[in-house]
């Protein structure tokens, strides 16, 4: 029993070190219960990283149409193209991923703001922040806490439109020039972050959930370590996406020799952040 679960052990941790061999460090997301703010995750055993509850799991993560009322009024013409967009990426997301996201007419909500508060520099694309429910070391997300200890009572992305914000917005679909920020591949970043994603550790804009990048660098479609990221969140959550569903466990009679035969049971747990066999007989 011990070589089987040794077996599958390796198996698991060979995987992970194949997807993240060319990658830079992934971050999830942890809960700050000093600050009570929402940070980056890069120690997967830190017991405050965050993730949504077993309802979210089981039926999916509902993200609001986009507000189009809230959009720049040059862009006031084209509100279409905003639901287009934020649909093409949640696509992707559900394409690689393991939540289920629907575009709809509840949960998390999507907007610009002009609020400076929410954006101190003014030169921030956008941001998302987060409803909170639990105690001690069991936080969950959630759409909507009026005590979300994070002073935010629901759950929401807002893209800047404050006065300081120093670029036009862009619905074109390739990098605009200096002038114009993009609208997809930051709210597509953003959608990253509502499922739970922290940045990955790397500044020069190689990924869509790059910690940072240069203006007019955007990326429009996940990369293989956007998707290794997201894959390995899924996981680590139990909701896996990788070798265990390559893993079959069939309770029957097999057969040795003509008129000779025995009954074998296994029982298979998938716990994150591994999978194995107990009890073989």
């Amino acid at each position: 029993m011990k070589d089987i679960k040794f077996v599958f052990f390796a198996m698991f941790f060979l995987l992970q070190a194949y997807i993240f061999a060319d990658c830079d460090p992934i971050g999830f997301l942890r809960y700050n219960t000093n600050s009570a703010k929402i940070e980056d995750a890069y120690d997967f055993q830190d017991p405050y990283i965050i993730y949504w509850g077993a309802f979210v799991k089981d039926f999916g993560l509902d993200i609001y149409e986009f507000n189009t009322s809230t959009v720049p009024y040059y862009l006031q013409l084209y509100t279409q193209d905003f639901h287009t967009q934020t649909s093409s990426c949640i696509d992707q997301w559900n394409y690689y991923g393991c939540l289920d996201l629907s575009y709809g007419t509840t949960g998390v909500q999507l907007e610009y703001s002009t609020d400076a508060n929410i954006f101190p520099t003014g030169t921030e694309y956008g941001g998302t922040v987060f409803a909170v429910v639990g105690s001690d070391e069991d936080w969950e997300f959630t759409y909507y806490n009026a005590g979300s200890p994070t002073g935010s009572p629901q759950t929401m992305v807002y893209l800047n439109n404050s006065q300081s914000f120093p670029w036009l917005w862009s619905l074109d679909l390739q990098n605009p020039g200096v002038d114009y920020t993009p609208f997809k591949p930051i709210i597509f970043h953003e959608l990253g972050h509502v499922i739970g994603l922290g940045h990955i550790a790397n500044t020069d804009g190689s990924y869509l959930m790059s910690l940072g990048r240069t203006h007019n660098n955007f990326l429009f479609s996940l990369t293989a370590c956007d998707i290794s990221a997201l894959q390995s969140l899924c996981d680590y959550n139990g909701t896996p996406v990788g070798v265990e569903d390559e893993i079959y466990i069939v309770n029957g009679t097999v057969s040795l020799n003509p008129g000779n035969s025995f009954s074998y049971t296994a029982q298979f747990y998938d716990t994150p952040p591994a999978s194995y066999m107990t009890n073989w007989y």
